[in-house]
């Protein structure tokens, strides 16, 4: 009875794909029972009625390969399955793995190193299939091969979803899509979880602001606005909020220490400026218009747990050069922000800057927007270009192997004081500082995967700008649907973009101000759960699931803006499509193209 539900789904199976995705389709491949009985001797144990079935059926040709990979062949099931028998064997633990893999599973589907298995254990679990994972091993979700091929079937047939993914038959393939969408809909209306934690913190923040900034203050357009709990709504659904102030003391140790007492790294990022104040600093590296404040290392870890938005403390060095140090470790950006690009071509520009990641030791040095030297990334050697100070580096020993970090922290101390003059003194980082909170700078589009041969190949005879107005109406819908387009400026760049406007966008602009803090509402909701989970697991959270996932959203739409603005359209068309989350994107792209030419 098994084998003929297996030859009827097969064959359901091969007629689909001859009609709807003949690439897809393979020939017979012939396998005799012979080999079918010598392939269960091999291995000791029987094959399933419906495998032994499903072996015949290749023969007469079908679909060329399953979700879970591509079918193999007798003496190929035997082969595999007694290499990852080996491989347990030989782990030596004297531990049983049978969650992970038993003696009596055998593989008939292979993807890379992961596949799809069938329990050959006699007992009701007899002839069960499912996915075989190389971190998790079999997880069987199927009774039987007929089930796992009759369901793969429907899913052809009715463009259903399949293990999360929808088949998509397009130019001669099969394609399988992540399903996309939520089970639960975006919050319409979702409040800031920046303005709650701002106006939470007021009092706190306001004890510590000292008026007017040193030096001569930047206008106030030029500098990022602080979140406006006016402008997004603090009231609405209540839910309950995660509040932390209280803050243990911490030593404080010289500011070349890279870590405390207990071997934590005490912070993540040094960055120097040459030539510019305190006040321009800060601007350059967005920091709000609020009134700075004087704050000690411990305050600054508890002024960015209070709302959830970075902060950076700011001073002057020795030879004309100021320092910002970001103090807290944050598992958003490990780094430090100030070894963004980003944010280095801005805190370059007209002049130097040197941007250093404390506990890995790695360095960054930027002339007027541009990287002349680096140390432990890899930035300039994937250019192919020359580093400023790359016999100075061997002359300072800093590439011998087996340094330990604080080794190479002095040295690159001493490089940086003897090449450039930055000489920042032990005690500099003791006691209060200036100090600010900003939104971090606007990302470079994020990088995407081209498409597919069959879509490159619609669109090669498609003009740029016919290209450009059809994701332009994509990333209008995208706006739309989370909300993003109810911000002025984002209207307002939305209709200039069906224009044909191309960026830059500008950080201190309204548009990227709105951008800048969109991303930064989404990081608050990461930084919060973290500080949570590390400190008071049990405590809730500001905003439900529904206001997040609505933040997400709205990152989305605007990281696709961002990259219509700034990308050509072929390289921004990945973006966007990504940010849809429809498994029918090639659609409805072709959709929004046909629709350009009928204007």
């Amino acid at each position: 009875m098994g084998g003929q539900r297996v030859e009827a789904a097969w064959d359901r199976l091969g007629s689909w794909a001859r009609a709807n995705a003949p690439n897809a389709y393979a020939d017979g491949v012939r396998v005799g029972p012979a080999e079918i009985e010598a392939a269960g001797r091999a291995l000791g144990v029987p094959f399933p009625e419906e495998l032994v079935a499903l072996s015949r059926c290749r023969g007469r040709g079908g679909l060329g390969r399953l979700p879970g990979g591509a079918l193999m062949k007798p003496d190929e099931i035997v082969s595999r399955t007694l290499m990852t028998r080996d491989l347990l064997a030989d782990a030596g633990d004297g531990e049983a793995h049978d969650d992970y893999w038993h003696h009596d599973y055998l593989f008939f589907a292979e993807d890379d190193v992961n596949g799809l298995a069938m329990d050959c254990r006699p007992g009701d679990g007899f002839g069960a299939v499912g996915h075989f994972s190389e971190y998790s091993g079999v997880g069987f979700d199927r009774a039987s091969l007929a089930a796992y091929l009759e369901e793969l079937a429907d899913s052809l047939e009715t463009g259903s979803a399949f293990d999360g993914y929808v088949p998509i038959a397009f130019d001669g393939d099969l394609v399988w899509e992540p399903a996309g969408g939520d089970r639960e809909e975006p919050h319409p209306d979702p409040r800031s979880l920046l303005a709650v934690r701002a106006a939470l913190a007021r009092p706190a923040e306001q004890a510590s602001a000292t008026g007017p900034a040193r030096g001569s203050q930047p206008a106030p357009e030029h500098r990022s606005p602080a979140p406006d709990a006016g402008a997004e709504r603090a009231g609405g659904a209540s839910a309950p909020l995660f509040v932390r102030q209280v803050v243990r003391p911490a030593p404080e140790p010289g500011a070349w220490q890279n870590t405390d007492g207990d071997g934590r790294a005490r912070y993540t990022c040094l960055s120097f400026v040459h030539g510019i104040d305190e006040d321009e600093l800060l601007r350059r590296y967005g920091a709000l218009t609020e009134p700075p404040h004087r704050w000690t290392r411990p305050e600054v870890v508890a002024a960015v747990e209070r709302r959830c938005l970075p902060a950076v403390r700011v001073g002057r060095a020795a030879g004309g050069w100021v320092f910002a140090a970001e103090e807290w470790h944050d598992h958003i950006e490990p780094s430090g922000y100030g070894m963004r690009v980003e944010t280095l071509r801005r805190l370059s520009a007209g002049t130097r800057a040197v941007a250093l990641q404390i506990a890995d030791p790695r360095m960054h040095v930027f002339d007027d927007g541009d990287i002349v030297s680096e140390f432990g990334t890899n930035l300039l050697s994937r250019e192919g270009r020359a580093d400023l100070f790359e016999s100075a580096k061997e002359r300072s020993g800093l590439e011998a192997h087996g340094l330990t970090a604080r080794v190479r922290l002095a040295l690159l101390r001493g490089l940086l004081r003897r090449e450039l003059g930055i000489d920042l003194a032990d005690h500099a980082l003791r006691g209060p500082l200036t100090a600010a909170h900003f939104l971090p700078l606007l990302l470079d589009p994020p990088a995407a995967s081209p498409f597919g041969e069959g879509m490159g190949r619609r669109l090669a005879d498609v003009p740029d700008q016919r290209l450009r107005s059809a994701l332009a109406e994509q990333v209008r819908h995208l706006a739309e649907r989370s909300g993003l387009a109810a911000y002025p400026e984002v209207g307002r760049a939305l209709e200039d973009v069906g224009r044909g406007w191309t960026g830059p966008v500008d950080d201190d602009s309204p548009l990227g101000l709105r951008l800048r803090t969109v991303r930064a509402e989404t990081e608050a909701i990461q930084r919060i759960r973290f500080v949570g989970r590390r400190k008071a697991p049990a405590e809730p959270i500001a905003l439900n699931r529904a206001e997040e996932l609505a933040w997400w959203r709205r990152e989305e739409a605007a990281c696709a803006l961002h990259a219509l603005v700034l990308l050509p359209p072929r390289v921004a068309a990945p973006v966007v499509r990504h940010a849809r989350h429809t498994p029918h994107w090639r659609a409805d792209l072709l959709a929004e193209i046909a629709a350009v030419r009928s204007d």
